[in-house]
């Protein structure tokens, strides 16, 4: 349904939705242990914005035939990734 919403390929879709998956089991991992290595929030950080380029590559690469709709979810995917990386970026200096 998105990949007609969108005209993007499924094949697009399903990456992104993989990635989702291991970002939400390696976060998850994350959040339930007492203490947060740095090591392993750097980690989450660079995993962010590299996927933040990957959103953005999407849609220049898609731009000529992406609907608008898909064009919206590119750009609110990236923005919202960039938001989560920066905070845990922040989040590095307090962590030892």
């Amino acid at each position: 349904m998105l990949s007609n919403l969108f005209r993007l390929q499924e094949e697009i879709l399903i990456i992104q939705a993989i990635i989702t998956l291991v970002y939400a089991s390696y976060s998850t991992t994350l959040a339930k242990n007492k203490i947060y290595p740095k090591k392993l929030i750097r980690i989450l950080v660079i995993a962010n914005f590299t996927y933040v380029a990957f959103c953005l590559g999407l849609f220049i690469n898609t731009f000529a035939t992406t609907t608008g709709w898909g064009k919206r979810y590119f750009i609110a995917e990236a923005t919202f990734i960039s938001a989560l990386a920066i905070l845990e970026c922040r989040q590095l200096k307090y962590l030892k």
